[in-house]
């Protein structure tokens, strides 16, 4: 049977094992991830030897990675040069380091999600639902179409279902029988902005987005939106605050936003790249622009004050110095000379002006950082004096903040620390009440752990290896913890047999009415 619009290919490959009975066939170990021996979801790899075992169902090479991966969506944020690679990624052998590669080892990982509304309307046309390639992607929580959360498996089913080497497909309910959960908890604000970021996601996979969008354009964008602001600092806290108000803290947080890819999304320090993670630079857009629309309209208008902008510098420099050609400051080098040649009085009437300057500064303002400083009058002249000049004393008054104790640091580690822990107890008694011949291995308690396997600060904790230690199973202790659990369900030969329905007619009543409907439990 064909492949389906929308239908993502390795879900594809899982629904022809159920229907031809070939899951051996088609997951041989040429068309598997090396590393995993199992199907890729997120990054699917091997696709060359499938197409042509599939020639009959599937389409071309080129049309299978553009329709039925997440190709389209991540190569529009990286080069030309970074497209090849994850393009072959998808058609040869499996790269390592991928998740990485495209920028999503911080944000949610891809979750088994599903919609049940497009369930029922793939079921009702077609006779059977199928995965789709949108809902698979890191970062996105709900469905475009019908505007409601996404749904997947429970916690501890759902991780087996990832790392399962046979084959699975949606279902209107969870494997060990309950309800399915939603896939990301979320207020109304957070819920708004995973709509309108799964909009226009769904448009760059069906080609219908700007051609204009990129990581490079998304950030010229938001510099012409702040560029009213003097300074990068206040920059980034207005865009912060408006990630803030629009996406909110819980979206934030799933979506793995920090200081770092609020400086990279308007380019606001030297030295840092573009965001490469689509959902991030989407979630940017749908927070400072509002869609597409209000993207397209600050990116032409900045685009337009360009030529302006570079006619006005150069108009500057030609009325401060006379000269087109020279440089509007001299090189510190000079500086330096000239204050070497200086007499002792004068270097420290200079000394004493400068750490006045600052003094007052730090007094009128508790809590001053060294990037504030630029804000205030006569801020070349100290600051170029207190850097190379008198630098010791400066270092001692008001450090850096790489020199400074990085208290916000280590109460985030300290808040890390304690939901790994209480995760990890979560998923060692889910697996106690609800599959106790489950053997608990240490990916199962990491599991829908942010990238659990690249390890953070976190994971290396001493509370967090101490807790894995003690509830991570080797072989004699699942062996023994088996035993147990079979001899408690075991048959007691002293009741009949009427006894033991008579206990599973009561038991079987205790549940009757447990809702038995798809829910957001």
């Amino acid at each position: 049977m064909a492949i389906q619009p929308e239908e993502d290919i390795t879900g594809f490959v899982v629904r022809q094992s159920f229907e031809r009975n070939q899951g051996r066939v088609l997951m041989r170990p040429d068309t598997i991830a090396i590393s995993t021996k199992r199907p890729g979801w997120v990054f699917p790899s091997g696709l060359r030897p499938l197409v042509e075992t599939l020639q009959d169902d599937l389409p071309q090479l080129p049309t299978v990675i553009d329709r039925h991966t997440r190709f389209p969506l991540f190569s529009r944020f990286l080069s030309p040069a970074e497209s090849d690679v994850l393009r072959e990624h998808h058609a040869g052998h499996a790269m390592n380091g991928i998740a990485g590669f495209v920028g999503v080892c911080h944000s949610s990982r891809g979750r088994m999600a599903m919609c049940p509304d497009c369930m029922a309307i793939d079921i009702r046309e077609n006779g059977y639902a199928f995965w789709r390639r949108l809902f698979l992607t890191p970062g996105v929580f709900a469905c475009p179409a019908h505007e409601r959360l996404l749904l997947t498996f429970c916690n501890t089913c759902e991780a087996g279902h990832r790392r399962n080497r046979s084959n699975w497909w949606p279902t209107e309910r969870c494997s060990c029988g309950d309800s399915l959960q939603v896939v990301a908890e979320l207020d109304a604000q957070g819920l708004e902005s995973a709509i309108g970021i799964a909009k226009m996601a769904i448009e760059i996979l069906n080609g219908t987005a700007p051609a204009e969008l990129s990581n490079a354009t998304v950030c010229q964008a938001i510099r012409h939106s702040f560029g009213s602001v003097e300074g990068s600092y206040q920059q980034r806290e207005l865009l912060a605050e408006a990630l803030q108000q629009k996406i909110g803290e819980s979206a934030i947080h799933r979506l793995g936003f920090g200081a770092v890819t609020i400086k990279r999304l308007g380019r606001f320090s030297n030295g840092l790249g573009y965001v490469r993670n689509p959902i991030q630079n989407l979630a940017a857009v749908h927070a400072v622009f509002g869609g597409f629309n209000g993207f397209l309209a600050s990116l032409r208008a900045s685009q337009s004050n360009a030529g302006c902008l570079a006619l006005q510098r150069y108009t500057n420099v030609v009325a401060r110095t006379g000269n087109p050609r020279k440089k509007s400051e001299q090189p510190i080098e000079h500086y330096i000379a000239r204050v070497d040649a200086l007499s002792p009085g004068e270097k420290w009437k200079l000394k004493f002006r400068y750490r006045e300057w600052l003094l007052k500064l730090m007094i009128d303002n508790p809590g001053i950082q060294r990037s504030d400083l630029w804000r205030f009058p006569g801020k070349k002249a100290a600051l170029r004096h207190l850097m190379h000049i008198d630098s010791g004393w400066y270092d001692l008054q008001l450090p850096s903040r790489s020199k400074m104790p990085r208290v916000e640091e280590e109460l985030r580690l300290i808040q890390e620390i304690q939901r790994l822990t209480e995760h990890i107890h979560q998923q060692y008694e889910q697996s106690t009440t609800k599959n106790p011949m489950r053997r608990v291995t240490k990916t199962y308690l990491l599991s829908n752990v942010r990238c659990e396997s690249r390890g953070s600060r976190a994971i290396r904790s001493e509370e967090v290896q101490e807790l894995l230690a003690a509830y991570v199973q080797a072989g004699d202790e699942h062996r023994e913890r088996s035993r147990k659990s079979c001899c408690e369900n075991s048959i007691d030969p002293a009741l009949s047999i009427d006894d033991h329905k008579t206990a599973q007619g009561s038991h079987k009543s205790a549940h009757a009415g447990e809702n038995n409907d798809i829910s957001y439990a």
